[in-house]
């Protein structure tokens, strides 16, 4: 199952990546609007989508306990 979201990532990367090479294509031929959507829609699905999996599926692997602070109440001593 991990390696369906290894590839599921790496292939939303590639969309995004597609997404916005493709919006600079069409801008740089005369089609702004519809070039800047495209580009926009790139963006997000990067920071919306792309981002928060990966994070997913890197801090999946790890203790998370190792980067916190101990549970101890700083009002005790």
């Amino acid at each position: 199952m991990k390696q369906f979201f290894k590839y599921l990532i790496l292939l939303l990367t590639l969309v995004m990546i597609g997404l916005v090479g493709y919006g600079f294509y069409i801008k740089n031929h005369g089609q702004y609007e519809f070039g800047d959507k495209l580009i926009g829609l790139g963006v997000l699905g990067t920071a919306f989508i792309v981002m928060p999996a990966f994070i997913a599926y890197r801090y999946s692997k790890s203790g998370v306990k190792s980067y916190m602070f101990p549970s101890q109440d700083a009002n005790s001593k």
